[in-house]
């Protein structure tokens, strides 16, 4: 579980670090799969 929430974090890190700027579709679905994750 732990693992999958950090591949999640680092994904997000690199949307963030995108040179064209964070996809904010792609950055909803991480969150989306972070909170079903933690529950």
């Amino acid at each position: 579980r732990i693992v999958h929430v950090l591949e999640l974090a680092g994904g997000v890190m690199e949307e963030l670090g995108n040179a064209t700027g964070p996809r904010m579709d792609v950055l909803n679905s991480h969150c989306l799969d972070f909170m079903q994750s933690i529950k």
